[in-house]
C-alpha cells in the first residue's frame, strides 16, 4: 500500500500531518501488507526530516513484529495503547 504520495493530497499537509498518516497506516495495516510511504516537501531539509521520521516507524514496526513472533507481546495490541 502507498501512502502520502505525489499523487495525493500529501502537497498540503503539514510536516505532523504527513506524521500522523504514517501512524494511521502502520496502526491498521501492521504487517498485513508493504507500507509504502511518499516523502513530499518544499526543501531537502524538510523531506530529510521527513524520512527520519518514517525510518524510525519503520524500526519501531519490526520491533513490535519480532516481540510478537517471540510471544512477548499480543498481535493484537495497538500502537500507544
Amino acid at each position: 500500500m502507498t501512502i502520502n504520495a505525489h499523487s495525493t493530497e500529501v502537497g498540503s499537509c503539514t510536516f505532523d500531518e504527513q506524521r500522523r498518516v504514517l501512524e494511521i497506516a502502520q496502526e491498521e495495516i501492521g504487517a498485513k501488507l508493504p507500507l509504502i510511504n511518499g516523502v513530499w516537501a518544499d526543501s531537502s531539509i524538510e523531506a530529510a526530516r521527513l524520512a527520519l521520521v518514517k525510518i524510525e516507524y519503520t524500526e519501531i514496526m519490526r520491533i513490535r513484529e519480532a516481540l510478537i513472533e517471540a510471544g512477548l507481546l499480543d498481535k493484537n495490541a495497538r500502537h500507544g495503547a
